[in-house]
């Protein structure tokens, strides 16, 4: 790869729309077809060259790939990694992780994280988890401890279009394990966040690996739920929220029965088991082990034993116990059920949904491809797509080009909660754009012809 330098003078960009402009949509379906029109432009060559379209993971796998951090991750396979879906029900002025939506004292902090760690130390102890590690799969523990109900800096994103329309169409039920049709007749209108996975760091816009930084796939994990809702997970800190783009969509009680069932009300995306059980038992106690307050403490608060025995003894003045094993816990170790569904399916050796896609590079062959691999895929296929901006519509993207026509790349300016678009507080609708999706010009014929290049370029605002 050889490297240019461009500047500000060397270099054009177009205002540009990778997925439709933010918009209202007449119904699911509407906004399905919108959606699959700026995905197929990414594609295209793919799809229509028999060559491209052996190289394309088979849908409804998990795709065995290598991080940065010499760990595998088993990624939900996508025909295009570029953006990740978060449907939900309302809007609130700002899109939290659990751990922050509420304002929390001290107290309620030190609880919410030694639940985390409990839950966590739980985990390690199942033959599902040891067989991941041993296979040097990463366990994204705190990706598993979000999907079961613990609160984390973790928000939920999900690569599947229809589970984000789950959530964005079904009521949760007050416990948050059964979801319901809305009530009445009346026209409902749903909700999609869409954030693109490019992450760019080091000082510069260079891009990490796809799914090494704050955004993380979760995937497929020992355990069944997050590879249902094809999971993945934006770590955030206290302070930070969520912005990205949000289009809005109407649809009937019919649509939101339709999607109900699709999914078998649910079930498919929860997986009721043991492990829910637990976490339920560990949010819901007052006991906690001495090993997860200590593991707490020494994590997220350090300092020095006094300040942790004043933690310990606060704790315990609110109504908290502490021993060598809560009641709940002296069975967790033994044989359950969950662990001998496992074994008689075969251990990992039994899991058929893990498919891997060899590459050879410099004359080397690697019997899987590396999350670096995939965010050269998506530079390549990124920036050939989607379209010109419509007219009036400011969008957080540009197509950018060297005036010499040798290069081609993308902008991206920050999303800020100052620039977050929301719906119309009268509506309740998105009307950032208020044009014909259909009447875009998405070109899905564009040249692709080009080699990769690293180049420095100017950074966007």
């Amino acid at each position: 790869m050889t490297s240019k330098t461009y500047t500000n003078a060397d270099v054009t960009v177009t205002p540009w729309c990778y997925m439709p402009p933010e918009m209202h949509f007449d119904s699911p379906a509407d906004l399905k077809e919108a959606f699959w029109k700026f995905h197929l432009s990414r594609i295209q060559d793919e799809l229509n060259n028999p060559v491209g379209m052996n190289f394309l993971p088979p849908a409804n796998k998990f795709e065995k790939v290598l991080s940065k951090s010499g760990k595998y991750v088993l990624i939900p396979t996508s025909l295009d990694p570029a953006f990740l879906f978060r449907g939900q029900r309302g809007i609130w002025s700002q899109c939290l992780p659990t751990l922050y939506r509420k304002k929390l004292t001290e107290d309620e902090y030190i609880l919410e994280r030694l639940r985390t760690v409990e839950f966590i130390n739980v985990l390690k102890g199942y033959p599902q988890v040891k067989d991941f590690e041993k296979e040097n799969i990463r366990v994204d523990y705190l990706g598993l401890a979000q999907h079961y109900g613990m609160k984390t800096e973790v928000l939920d994103l999900t690569n599947s279009l229809d589970v984000a329309l789950f959530f964005a169409m079904l009521d949760p039920s007050d416990d948050g394990r059964s979801y319901q049709v809305p009530e009445g007749d009346k026209e409902h209108v749903g909700y999609i966040y869409v954030t693109d996975t490019m992450e760019t760091g080091g000082g510069g816009n260079a891009p990490h690996s796809l799914f090494d930084g704050k955004l993380s796939a979760i995937g497929m994990q020992p355990f069944y739920r997050p590879g249902s809702q094809r999971g993945f997970g934006l770590h955030l800190k206290a302070g930070e929220t969520f912005n990205a783009l949000l289009y809005s969509f109407s649809y009937t009680k019919e649509d939101a029965e339709l999607v109900l069932k699709e999914f078998m009300n649910g079930d498919t995306l929860w997986h009721s088991d043991e492990i829910s059980e637990t976490a339920q038992t560990i949010n819901e106690g007052k006991t906690f082990s001495y090993q997860a307050l200590n593991e707490c403490l020494k994590t997220y608060y350090g300092g020095t034993n006094k300040k942790r025995r004043e933690y310990v003894n606060h704790l315990k003045s609110l109504g908290y116990e502490f021993v060598k094993e809560p009641e709940w816990m002296k069975g967790w170790n033994q044989e359950t059920e969950l662990k001998r569904e496992y074994l008689r399916a075969g251990g990992f050796n039994g899991i058929n949904e893990i498919v891997q896609r060899s590459m050879t590079s410099d004359g080397r062959t690697s019997t899987c491809i590396s999350t670096q691999h995939m965010t050269y895929e998506l530079l390549v296929r990124l920036p050939v797509s989607g379209c010109a901006a419509p007219e009036g519509y400011d969008s957080p993207y540009g197509f950018m080009q060297s005036k010499d026509g040798g290069n081609w790349g993308v902008q991206k300016r920050k999303f800020t909660q100052e620039n977050q678009t929301l719906p119309n507080p009268e509506t309740g609708k998105v009307d950032k754009w208020q044009g014909r999706w259909q009447d875009l010009e998405v070109d899905l014929h564009r040249d692709r012809k080009i080699k990769m290049e690293l180049v420095k370029v100017p950074k966007s605002s």
